[in-house]
């Protein structure tokens, strides 16, 4: 089992390279349909960068209720 920090840091880590990926790309590739899939296919690809970072927030916010539910579990 590892420790907080590490995971903090590591997730840290990867936003942080999910940022310079996605800054890095030209207009014409977030445009583009060439790297989407299915469900995404014959959808621009800041379709998929949206829809991904939606989730990302969704999971973010799960992952806080059950959190303040196990706190309040606890008294």
């Amino acid at each position: 089992m590892g420790n907080i920090q590490e995971t903090r840091d590591r997730i840290n880590r990867l936003k942080d390279e999910w940022e310079r990926e996605v800054a890095g790309l030209p207009g014409e590739a977030l445009l583009s349909m060439e790297r989407t899939r299915w469900p995404f296919e014959d959808r621009p690809f800041h379709e998929l960068l949206a829809w991904l970072n939606i989730e990302l927030m969704k999971n973010a916010a799960e992952i806080g209720y059950c959190r303040f539910l196990y706190a309040v579990s606890k008294k």
